[in-house]
């Protein structure tokens, strides 16, 4: 399938109660998985308004089309294709588009000078994503006109919407690991399996193999989770206890009813007893589910209990269609979806998660006891470590056994031995 390059802006989440906001690309992500396609984005300066992003869509010629009678598409497809044969009006539309992400004319002629021809797409989209501004929310609406910000490098965006070659390649490698765990039953470790293979290509294929069914304990990463619940609000029904804190500035705090936690209106609370990470995980059961039920786990909480919040979330939403995930970056308490919604139905006892390592976040689920990946999105905006928390916006959902705190590494068994006796010799 061909591939386009496209400007898309961020629109509001009216639904939310919360101030969020997403890439509007996920308006045409029914479409596009109908073609087994895929996009990625980067987030790009938009100063004073709600914000942009260059969207990388891999799709069938006709969905191209349609998105592009939407979204403004670029003139070219490869990042490494020259501009040389634009016409005037096409070299017009593309520093228009800059001026207007607001890069002055001066920036883009000291980059490109009056002759943009003579560059490549990949040129010009790496000057586009050369910085971004903070989002904040002034109460009414969502502005990015806050401090300098790094953008998601496009050469990740770039890798991990694979390519017609490399997609029917990580299906094939998907397809061997699932014919292998059916002929010997037993569980594949990928990380030992396929060593050598990127990270990012492992994720892929993780998230295939769960779909597919194929669950942690058939093929694995390492473990998840690394660590134990911290509260499994097994008491009396009540105030949710000395050690949660809200999370949101204006939010109320959840409650315990019948050993597990509930909010009547919006709540959320952090675990106030240590911060974690930055390599840092957290994890929650679902009891119940309604129809508008949205809850949240957060990590690397940086101002919990102010407007200054600034985080990371995994948004669980139950959906007339499908249930869904998100994972979600957060600053000064306004929301950011980064990519695309991750389908999942979801029932009663079945548990959630977000883990954060470096700058990937993964997002897991658990049914019937095993733990699967429903994908990862990459963001450095965050690094330090924080807090882990939870929230939810209904009544009538109940979470029980929270847990999380620092990711654990898990050393290969050899490594391990070697490292125990080195401990044992320092001993002496």
């Amino acid at each position: 399938m061909p591939i386009g390059w496209f400007i898309t802006p961020y629109k509001r989440d009216l639904a939310d109660t919360a101030p969020s906001r997403y890439c509007a690309m996920q308006d045409a992500d029914s479409v596009i998985r109908l073609d087994d396609g895929d996009w990625q984005e980067t987030e790009v300066l938009h100063s004073g308004r709600i914000g942009k992003a260059i969207v990388k869509v891999r799709a069938s010629a006709a969905t191209l089309a349609d998105i592009a009678t939407m979204f403004l598409r670029l003139p070219k497809n490869a990042l490494d294709d020259p501009l040389s044969d634009l016409s005037p009006a096409q070299r017009t539309a593309v520093r228009d588009e800059l001026e207007d992400m607001g890069y002055t004319l001066a920036e883009i002629q000291t980059r490109f000078g009056n002759r943009i021809q003579d560059f490549t797409l990949g040129d010009v989209i790496r000057f586009a994503a050369s910085r971004r501004q903070k989002p904040r929310f002034d109460g009414a609406n969502i502005i990015c006109d806050g401090v300098v910000q790094a953008c998601r490098d496009v050469n990740d965006v770039h890798q991990t919407c694979f390519g017609d070659v490399d997609w029917t390649r990580i299906k094939s490698i998907r397809d061997t690991l699932l014919a292998e765990y059916d002929a010997t039953l037993q569980t594949i470790r990928l990380s030992q399996r396929l060593p050598n293979l990127p990270k990012h290509e492992r994720a892929a294929i993780l998230a295939l193999c769960g779909r597919a069914g194929y669950a942690f304990d058939k093929i694995k990463p390492d473990t998840f989770p690394t660590t134990g619940v911290l509260d499994n609000f097994n008491r009396a029904d009540g105030d949710d206890g000395a050690n949660w804190n809200s999370t949101f500035w204006g939010d109320g705090s959840p409650a315990i009813v019948s050993n597990t936690v509930w909010a009547s209106t919006s709540a959320s609370a952090y675990w106030s007893p240590a911060t974690y990470g930055p390599d840092s995980e957290v994890f929650e059961t679902i009891v119940t589910k309604q129809s508008s039920v949205r809850i949240y786990l957060f990590l690397r909480c940086v101002n919990p209990g102010a407007s200054t919040l600034d985080c990371y979330t995994s948004v669980f939403e139950v959906s007339a269609g499908t249930d869904f995930f998100q994972i979600r970056r957060i600053d000064n308490g306004a929301t950011t979806t980064l990519g695309a919604n991750m389908s999942q139905e979801v029932t009663n006892g079945d548990s959630y998660g977000l883990e954060m390592i470096g700058s990937t976040l993964t997002q897991y689920y658990k049914t019937a006891g095993s733990w699967a990946s429903l994908g990862t999105r990459t963001d450095s905006t965050y690094t330090a470590a924080g807090n882990i928390a939870h929230g939810i916006y209904n009544n009538v959902y109940r979470g029980d056994d929270f847990g999380g705190g620092t990711v654990v590494t898990v050393l290969p068994f050899k490594q391990k031995i070697i490292s125990q006796a080195v401990n044992r010799a320092s001993t002496y």
